[in-house]
């Protein structure tokens, strides 16, 4: 009996040796790629980084009105869910480690200005946007999560130190005031909502009443009042307090986005040297592969620089004043649109080009410590916050 008792005792140390050593130890190499070694952690961001495109282009190809979608059981490019899922954080994995080889190779640093700029957005998306529970209940930690985020900044500033002005195949000034002429406009632009602020239709005769006061605004015009005499008038009228959606397309009168006061200051704080806009009423309105994508730019872009028009677009509730303004008649705009452009231009061929450079990287994967993270068992944004 004792020897059985010894027996047991020792197999019981035994398997607590064995259960102890297999556990996962904090900040496990999951892959290492050419001489990136990427920690569990990492690997979690991008399978939730993953995770997230799997689920837009999901979304984005549903029904109309489909609703409570099992992700799960859908196909992706012809793979199972998971299967593209775990695919796509691979090459998530590679293309860091690409970017984080090539961005040291290039002899590129992270300046102070743009460190302050990851140090800003990291804690406003972590405390702020309610991120930092949503990676925390994934395992992922702050330091993780901002490194993480950290290569997208080395992935714009190798990107740029290629073609930028001074990159070692920049692309030249007629080429971007070429892309800049097909692919934007500047407008002076009223827009008015035909709803109303609970989403219900006006009357007929509101929209009536809408429409005529915008076209006595053509009418002056073209007789030579100015349009910011118009934009003041028009903002500064009680009823349209509600109803008045001028920056609908989520600029600012610039033509920069509304969390940005580049050049939209009011003109007794400007005394420092940073560029502005000759027309500080100027908007920029673009094409749908641009971040400034309008649902009128083709109607605009038919407009010659001068002209002013009414547009009533049919996907649209509401009506535009617009004035066409010549966009390459102010240089800042070729400044301020300069790394728009250049991603229109050469994104395509840069993204290839990191991607074959990935792919050529000696390429070491730990089964062990990848296998543990389950696309299933990934904790979603809504459920965090729903509990």
């Amino acid at each position: 009996m004792k020897i059985l008792k010894s027996l047991a005792a020792y197999s019981l140390i035994i398997v607590l040796i064995f259960s102890f050593s297999a556990c996962h130890p904090k900040d496990e190499v999951a892959m290492t790629i050419g001489d990136v070694q990427i920690t569990s952690a990492l690997y979690m961001c991008a399978l939730i980084q993953a995770d997230g495109e799997a689920r837009n282009l999901i979304d984005k190809n549903a029904a109309e009105g489909v609703e409570n979608i099992d992700y799960f059981k859908q196909k992706i490019e012809g793979a199972d869910y998971t299967d593209w899922v775990k695919n796509r954080a691979e090459e998530i994995c590679k293309e860091y480690a690409a970017y984080e080889l090539k961005f040291a190779e290039a002899g590129l640093e992270i300046s102070e200005d743009t460190q302050s700029e990851i140090d800003f957005y990291t804690d406003y998306y972590w405390n702020t946007a309610g991120l930092g529970k949503f990676y925390e209940k994934n395992g992922v930690a702050f330091q993780t999560y901002k490194k993480f985020f950290t290569y997208s900044y080395k992935a714009r500033e190798y990107f740029e130190s290629i073609y930028g002005k001074d990159g070692t195949n920049p692309v030249s000034e007629e080429e971007l005031k070429s892309a800049m002429d097909e692919n934007f406009v500047l407008v002076n632009q009223l827009y008015a909502s035909y709803t109303d602020t609970d989403g219900n239709d006006l009357s007929d005769d509101a929209k009536a009443e809408i429409k005529q006061k915008f076209e006595s605004y053509v009418t002056r015009l073209n007789n030579g009042e100015s349009f910011e005499t118009i934009y003041n008038e028009y903002n500064a009228t009680d009823d349209n307090d509600e109803n008045d959606d001028n920056n609908q397309d989520g600029q600012d009168a610039s033509g920069q986005p509304e969390e940005s006061t580049t050049s939209n200051e009011d003109e007794s704080d400007n005394t420092d040297d940073t560029p502005k806009p000759q027309d500080k009423n100027a908007i920029i309105l673009g094409d749908s592969d641009t971040n400034f994508a309008s649902e009128i730019f083709s109607d605009v872009k038919a407009m010659s620089p001068g002209e002013v028009k009414i547009i009533e677009p049919s996907s649209s509730t509401g009506i535009y004043l617009i004035v066409r303004k010549d966009i390459l008649s102010d240089p800042y705009y070729l400044d301020y649109l300069n790394l728009e452009i250049l991603k229109l231009l050469k994104q395509t061929e840069f993204e290839n080009m990191i991607k074959e450079y990935a792919n050529s990287l000696q390429f070491n994967k730990n089964n062990y410590a990848v296998n543990r993270f389950k696309v299933k068992k990934i904790v979603q944004y809504e459920d965090v916050y729903n509990e």
